[in-house]
């Protein structure tokens, strides 16, 4: 458990209590995300749907892939900002207004900035070439100068795009699966959603991309299902 006192409840009703599960992750793998990605090749495994990418996009991105049963078969890592980014930005220039890109209203009347673009692939440089395990905080994320020179709309659309792009440099270090399963807020995001299929489908035409609910695992909650 991450709240709760386990000594406490243990007196209450006799019965083992089990805590500190995020705190020995890290002590034992070194990082904290995404949380016991054991569980999800558990589902895959159950719902034979080896080998899979299980990609949750919430404030920060993370894939756990899935290639087989075993633990040699399992890389888990956050790949980059997800939704992190884009909310700050949204929040920063509406002054409080608006905090996210409802229905991708905002990015879908924008275009891609390619300057923008570079500049952030280059702030993020040093964690993209990382091999994993490797884990981000929203703190390690800022918004690089160059936003100050755009419009507001490609602004968004270039961060949502870049977002997708972040996700599929995870194949850096491993071969794409055939299967990929998505949840997480960030998917309702129709820019973020789209440019992650146009450009998984440009590297593997055959992939088949499912939300969580398609394949009966909860979108919003697979973390704390475990």
């Amino acid at each position: 458990i991450k709240v709760g006192d386990a000594k406490r409840l243990f007196n209450l009703f006799k019965i083992p209590v089990i805590q500190q599960f995020l705190t020995n992750y890290v002590l034992t793998v070194g990082q904290g995300a995404p949380f016991a990605p054991l569980y999800p090749q558990a589902l895959s495994i159950r719902d034979n749907l080896m080998p899979a990418a299980i990609l949750n996009c919430g404030g920060i991105a993370n894939v756990t892939f899935v290639h087989g049963p075993s633990e040699r078969d399992l890389m888990a890592f956050d790949t980059g900002p997800g939704n992190g980014l884009i909310d700050l930005y949204i929040k920063r220039y509406t002054q409080g207004q608006s905090t996210f890109d409802k229905d991708g209203e905002f990015g879908l009347q924008g275009q891609l900035i390619p300057k923008l673009r570079e500049a952030l692939f280059k702030s993020l440089n040093d964690f993209l070439k990382k091999p994993p395990p490797k884990s981000l905080d929203i703190a390690d994320f800022s918004l690089p100068a160059e936003v100050s020179d755009f419009t507001f709309h490609d602004v968004v659309r270039t961060l949502e795009e870049f977002t997708a792009e972040t996700i599929l440099r995870s194949l850096d270090f491993t071969s794409p699966p055939q299967t990929w399963i998505l949840a997480g807020g960030g998917w309702n995001n129709p820019v973020i959603l789209s440019a992650f299929q146009n450009r998984l489908l440009k590297i593997s035409p055959h992939a088949k991309i499912l939300k969580a609910n398609e394949v009966g695992w909860s979108a919003e909650g697979l973390e704390a299902q475990i």
